[in-house]
């Protein structure tokens, strides 16, 4: 059995090179014992850098090890440890990474991964949203065939913030539009990047103690010029459902179109509203 209060140490002393045996112990025990099978490529390239590199042992690494150990096997002790490191996360936030799917594969986390971490901190901050098998296959199908449309903010390992496109056709285009089409109806994707005319973007989620200006423009800037890439791209739609997001919504030129039937606000951004970078990116600075 790993000592909780020894993991806790090992941050607050930032005592990392001294448990390197320890944490090797704790990837271990979730690579054996967990069977949702979260991470397990990461895991295992994190302990194989540990055992060549002894220099990758540092505060990040050992964050992202103790906290999925927590994650998986004790929640309420995942809430307290993520509560506890907040001040770390706030000092460091500057140092957040952003990722797109080809940074994920290249640091080794699965489609998965990133689909369960997105999906939690959804749940986190979204009123009566749900986690389940259907909802996690369903945005791992929806994931699959837009990863050139997603972007996240990473720090010590963990998703802190997220927003994501999804490629619809002209019918769905149409339907959303009217309110009438749901996410879990949606089916096309970025197969035919040069045909792409329409996006829906789900939503924006960040993690409330990172809600800051620097952070939304970076993570929104950074969205928008994957979005220009597309060059028959013609409309953006969304579908919001705070406050927050309508008021950002409209700042940033969206019109609104309609409510939706599962209790939305329905936007749309013509191609010609955002095509000059630099005045939409003011936007988000006042």
């Amino acid at each position: 059995m790993i000592n909780k209060e020894i993991l806790l140490n090992i941050i607050e002393n930032k005592d990392f090179q001294n448990n390197k045996n320890l944490l090797l112990e704790v990837i271990d025990k979730i690579l054996k014992e967990d069977s949702s099978k979260y991470k397990i490529e990461r895991l295992a390239f994190i302990k194989n850098q540990i055992i060549k590199n002894n220099a990758l042992i540092n505060e990040e690494v050992t964050i992202e090890i103790i906290y999925t150990y927590f994650l998986l096997s004790d929640p309420e002790m995942c809430e307290y440890f993520y509560t506890y490191l907040k001040a770390f996360y706030l000092e460091n936030i500057n140092n957040a990474y952003l990722y797109t799917y080809q940074d994920f594969e290249k640091n080794h986390w699965s489609i998965y991964d990133v689909v369960l971490d997105s999906v939690r901190l959804s749940a986190k901050l979204i009123e009566n949203y749900k986690i389940d098998n259907d909802e996690i296959k369903h945005w791992i199908d929806i994931r699959t065939k837009n990863k050139e449309l997603y972007l996240a903010f990473v720090l010590s390992g963990i998703i802190i913030a997220h927003i994501g496109g999804i490629a619809i056709n002209t019918s769905e285009y149409e339907l959303m539009k009217k309110g009438i089409l749901n996410e879990v109806d949606l089916k096309n994707g970025t197969n035919n990047i040069k045909n792409i005319k329409y996006i829906y973007v789900p939503t924006i989620v960040i993690e409330k103690d990172f809600r800051k200006p620097q952070l939304l423009r970076r993570l929104l800037f950074s969205f928008i010029e994957i979005l220009l890439r597309y060059k028959n791209l013609e409309s953006i739609i969304i579908n919001v459902y705070s406050l927050e997001g309508k008021k950002l919504s409209e700042r940033l030129g969206f019109k609104f179109i309609t409510s939706h039937n599962d209790g939305g606000k329905v936007y749309i951004l013509d191609r010609s509203k955002i095509d000059y970078i630099k005045t939409f990116n003011k936007k988000l600075t006042r």
